[in-house]
């Protein structure tokens, strides 16, 4: 993901922040789907238990299938959940900010917008998981035509408003020193 973002990057623009959930989030998603695959396994063998006293016959190919469709679909839920932590990413510029948002396999959005448009980086951290491990959300109001950006659940979520806001007042300082005196700008594209 990020050789593709520095193809598309502007002549002089640099990435500062790479951003991606934190890392606890992925990890209660993949967990969550190994307690069900080992729920579901646990499962089968209380029910083989239980049914052996029986007299009828478990139809093993059946059951066997079953539970390999069971374990395929488990696995892709933990590669899906693997897919859209590591493509879903947001990417702070000199000059942008850069939001991947995959929706699915093969379904993707990308918003951005100037860092000279940016009117407020607010954070906002809910409860106590989240004040211990320092990951909240990340809400970037803008002056155009998308109102809010909201950066969801990422770490130090405080350091990504801090430099966003340093970032938007150097943009502007620049955007000054080229209005004010836009003959020394001419020069530098010549």
């Amino acid at each position: 993901m990020h050789l593709k973002i520095s193809k598309e990057l502007h002549k002089n623009e640099k990435i500062h922040m790479m951003i991606r959930r934190h890392w606890i989030i992925p990890t209660i998603k993949i967990t969550s789907w190994v307690v069900l695959i080992l729920l579901v396994l646990g499962a089968e063998w209380l029910i083989r238990a239980w049914l052996s006293g029986f007299e009828f016959q478990i139809n093993k190919p059946t059951l066997e299938l079953a539970r390999l469709a069971f374990l395929m679909l488990g696995f892709l839920g933990i590669f899906m959940s693997w897919i859209m932590y590591y493509l879903n990413v947001q990417v702070i510029t000199n000059e942008r900010i850069i939001d991947v948002n995959q929706k699915g396999l093969l379904h993707h959005e990308t918003t951005e917008f100037n860092i000279e448009v940016l009117q407020d980086a607010t954070t906002e951290i809910k409860g106590l998981i989240a004040n211990a491990l320092d990951f909240g959300n990340v809400k970037v109001q803008t002056a155009g035509e998308n109102q809010n950006f909201v950066f969801d659940h990422v770490a130090h979520p405080h350091k990504i408003a801090r430099t966003i806001m340093e970032l938007h007042q150097q943009a502007q300082d620049q955007h000054s020193l080229r209005t004010t005196n836009p003959r020394e700008s001419t020069d530098k594209v010549l």
